[in-house]
C-alpha cells in the first residue's frame, strides 16, 4: 500500500495548492488534515521494517501499524473537526467536515484490513 499512499498524498496535496491558487485558504486549511493518515502509515511502515530486522516478530509489528493507523484516523478527524470553524457557510461545513472525517475512516479501514491481511 505504499504506492496508493503515496499517490493519495499527491493528489490532496494538489488539491491544496489548487484552494491555495484559487485563494480559498479556508478550504485548503480544512484539507490538509488528510495528508497525516497516509503518510502515518508510510511513516509506520517503515518503521516497522526497521525493526523487523531488531525484532523478530512479524505479527507484533503489524499491530504497531495498526495502532500507528487507527492513531492517526483520530487524531485527523480530531483536526478536521477543529478547522471545520474556519468555513463560513454552515451548510458547506457540515457538508465538508462529515466528507472528509468519512473519507479519513475508509481510507484507514483499508489500510487496517489490508496490514492485517498481509
Amino acid at each position: 500500500m505504499k504506492l496508493e499512499c503515496f499517490t493519495i498524498m499527491l493528489i490532496v496535496a494538489m488539491l491544496v495548492l489548487d484552494f491555495v491558487r484559487r485563494g480559498r485558504k479556508e478550504y485548503a486549511l480544512c484539507t490538509a488534515p488528510l495528508l497525516i493518515l497516509p503518510f502515518t502509515h508510510l511513516a509506520a511502515d517503515l518503521l516497522s521494517i526497521y525493526l523487523l530486522y531488531k525484532i523478530a516478530s512479524p505479527d507484533a509489528l503489524r499491530y504497531v501499524v495498526v495502532s500507528a493507523d487507527v492513531a492517526a484516523a483520530l487524531f485527523t478527524a480530531l483536526l478536521l473537526f477543529l478547522c471545520k470553524k474556519f468555513l463560513t457557510h454552515k451548510k458547506s461545513r457540515v457538508y465538508y467536515t462529515v466528507c472528509c472525517i468519512g473519507y479519513t475512516f475508509i481510507v484507514a479501514a483499508i489500510l487496517i484490513l489490508f496490514t492485517l491481511s498481509v
